[in-house]
């Protein structure tokens, strides 16, 4: 069966809904990969002729101050060179505060909690489209009702949940407890495991929202690198395995501030396969995230990666773009900004 434009774009008018119950938290939209352990940390040292001295990366956190967490997860699907209505895309912003309850100097370990404090997404397709923003909240004469639906699902449910973990300095996460009643109306709400991977460990280790990245036990060299994998829930299209690999690139000057750059080459290959005849063709990716030595947190975490893909085969193609970005930081620094 030959995909021409019109085929194509009715396809993606059919999977607007898919897209948005993937990235925009009604269901885990990525799991950590069974094979591996979470936040996987194995170090492999890049060759060098003469030994270097390594950096030891580690996370420290001040029980005065409140912390502030901002990430994003997007997605777009398109008919390449088809046009703008051609084209699906969804985003989905999620704002944290996060307080130090507890420290163990002697172990290395906080324990912090979590509260959302602001919700934004959006949906742009041929069917639907719209903008949604918790801080603004939805009027009562709205008529778009995936508007709605976002603010009753993600606003109504989510906003101001809170959760506690444990953290060592290392930035591996561990016993994440939130409420049992709250956990339990979620489970029952969205009949799913959680709304978001980001309720539990693996998320909050996950490279894929950029959060408290999990740094190796050794220090790093110009060049190292480790790897972590990520498989996302099987839909029409199958499922997808991201591979993260952060290459320690060395020390940078971002406007006034000396960091630590690590590069983040991101790898998409098919899982299980799709229900629709397809393949992965050409891909382009990129990526980076930057450790504040100063202040020993992380401070930006941005990755993209762009697939072309073939459906069946008479070459019928369409472009599938997934990124990621976030900012962690201190909470003062958030206040003036969107």
């Amino acid at each position: 069966m030959k995909y021409s434009g019109f085929k194509l774009c009715m396809l993606l008018c059919l999977l607007s809904p898919l897209l948005m119950w993937n990235f925009f938290g009604l269901t885990p939209s990525v799991v950590a990969d069974p094979g591996q352990s979470n936040g996987s940390t194995l170090l492999i040292q890049a060759p060098s002729q003469a030994p270097l001295q390594g950096r030891l990366f580690r996370w420290k956190f001040d029980k005065q101050k409140t912390y502030h967490w901002e990430t994003t997860s997007y997605s777009k699907l398109a008919v390449p060179g088809e046009g703008k209505l051609q084209g699906v895309e969804g985003s989905l912003t999620l704002d944290f505060d996060i307080q130090v309850l507890k420290q163990n100097a002697a172990a290395g370990t906080n324990e912090l909690k979590f509260k959302l404090t602001r919700i934004r997404s959006s949906l742009d397709s041929p069917r639907n489209r719209y903008d949604y923003d918790s801080k603004e909240g939805v009027k009562e004469t709205e008529l778009n009702f995936m508007k709605r639906l976002a603010a009753g699902t993600l606003s109504d449910l989510l906003l101001g949940i809170e959760l506690k973990c444990q953290i060592n300095s290392r930035g591996k996460v561990s016993d994440v407890k939130m409420d049992e009643k709250l956990r339990k109306r979620i489970q029952g709400f969205y009949k799913s495991e959680s709304p978001g991977v980001l309720l539990e460990e693996r998320g909050l280790n996950s490279l894929f929202f950029g959060a408290l990245i999990t740094f190796p036990e050794l220090p790093c060299k110009i060049g190292d690198h480790w790897k972590q994998s990520y498989t996302t829930l099987e839909n029409e299209f199958g499922s997808f395995v991201l591979n993260f690999s952060p290459h320690y690139v060395g020390a940078v000057k971002v406007k006034d501030k000396q960091l630590e750059k690590f590069d983040l080459p991101v790898q998409l290959k098919q899982g299980k396969p799709s229900y629709i005849p397809m393949k992965l063709g050409k891909q382009e990716s990129s990526g980076y995230f930057y450790f504040d030595p100063q202040a020993s947190i992380l401070r930006e975490c941005q990755w993209k990666v762009d697939t072309e893909i073939v459906i069946d085969e008479t070459g019928g193609k369409l472009q599938m773009v997934m990124s990621g970005k976030s900012r962690f930081g201190f909470a003062e620094e958030f206040k003036n900004t969107d």
